[in-house]
């Protein structure tokens, strides 16, 4: 699948987690085209700084068991964490894996840490993974993955779901 196809997958995966109501910041980058599949829903996305946002949706290079990350986009650091810090949720999108093949998925982030335990979802193109105070929690797989693969790509510890879900890809 072409790394458009990825970012596509992962916005159509977030919108459906959007509820009516919802007041919602997209980041820059990949949570932008959330937007795109954002539809039959009455939904407020707001693209600049605002108190008592719902949900959060940040683009990150890496994120770990904890729910910490790094963000892609060192230079929107401030304003980005006004958004972490004020989201009842907060979802991260990005791909599985980073263009050398390893996991963005962690033990323990590498990067400097630019939120400590706020992360409560990690939409990427191979699945949707849950932040638990217990750890990571395999939710979904798109189809065509299997737990085998999903597992290889991702090197924090996992715990699967017993309702795992697989998602039709795009």
């Amino acid at each position: 699948m072409s790394n458009s196809r990825k970012k596509h997958l992962i916005a159509k995966m977030i919108a459906e987690e959007l509820k009516d109501g919802d007041v919602v910041y997209l980041g820059r980058g990949l949570p932008r085209m959330v937007a795109d599949y954002v539809v039959d829903k009455e939904v407020n996305i707001i693209l600049q700084s605002a108190r008592h946002i719902d949900l959060a949706v940040l683009e990150a290079l890496e994120v770990d068991e904890k729910g910490n990350l790094a963000f892609a986009n060192i230079l929107d650091i401030g304003s980005e964490m006004d958004f972490v810090t004020g989201a009842k949720k907060v979802i991260i999108a990005m791909t599985h894996t980073g263009n050398d093949g390893d996991s963005k998925i962690l033990r323990e982030c590498r990067l400097p840490l630019t939120a400590v335990g706020l992360v409560d979802l990690i939409v990427t193109d191979l699945g949707v993974i849950e932040v638990t105070p217990n750890g990571l929690l395999l939710k979904e797989m798109v189809s065509g993955v299997g737990l085998e693969d999903f597992l290889k790509n991702t090197e924090a510890d996992l715990f699967i779901s017993d309702e795992l879900e697989t998602r039709a890809s795009i």
